[in-house]
């Protein structure tokens, strides 16, 4: 309706979240079956972390979804993030690498180590799904993980860059930004031999 137009004009203008009713009960749902394991969890929501990277010599920042009052049962204090899918929880390491989320993990590690965290530390996903029956899984990352160190580098790495960015003049910061950039050069798709067999061997099931 018209009048329904302008109410949804009024609540995008003022921020706020706008769901049907149908997500709204899917939500409802959801968070009865994973809000019992945070509550379960002594700490804080949304908590904004800010520190100086000694590094690169800029201030970082980040919010967590929840960050814990304290260590778990092994001593280890786990910032935690929450995560829905659409997929098969079972399947989020692929989907962690295909986003980049332990690059998010092994940033608010090191963000948190920074504020002065003598302790264990760790990074736990909580992986819901968004279709019936709304069950999650808890999948973790250790701090001194092969996928926390690689991706510890990628952000040192991608820091100093924009620290050169910043120390640049406007002039030079331009020159350097117009060399970045992909290929436009016309590629062909080619698909590996493996997967082209596989297609064939589906057509003849």
């Amino acid at each position: 309706t018209k009048a329904g137009k302008a109410l949804m004009e009024e609540l995008r203008a003022s921020d706020a979240v706008v769901v049907s009713s149908g997500d709204r009960e899917r939500l409802r749902k959801m968070g009865a079956v994973s809000a019992p394991y945070f509550r379960s969890l002594p700490g804080r929501p949304e908590m904004v972390v800010v520190a100086d990277d000694p590094g690169s010599g800029l201030r970082l920042k980040g919010k967590f979804d929840w960050l814990p009052d304290g260590p778990d049962e092994d001593g280890v204090l786990r910032i935690r993030d929450y995560k829905t899918t659409s997929a098969d929880p079972r399947e989020f390491p692929g989907e962690a690498a295909r986003f980049g989320y332990h690059i998010q993990a092994a940033f608010y590690m090191m963000l948190y180590r920074l504020t002065g965290f003598q302790g264990l530390l760790g990074f736990e996903f909580v992986v819901q799904e968004k279709k019936r029956p709304y069950d999650y899984m808890v999948w973790r990352m250790d701090e001194d993980g092969p996928e926390t160190v690689l991706a510890g580098e990628r952000i040192a790495q991608a820091l100093d860059e924009l620290a050169g960015f910043r120390r640049d003049s406007p002039d030079d910061w331009k020159q350097r930004m117009g060399e970045y950039g992909l290929d436009k050069t016309p590629r062909t798709v080619g698909f590996p031999g493996w997967r082209i067999d596989r297609e064939y061997e589906e057509m003849e099931v």
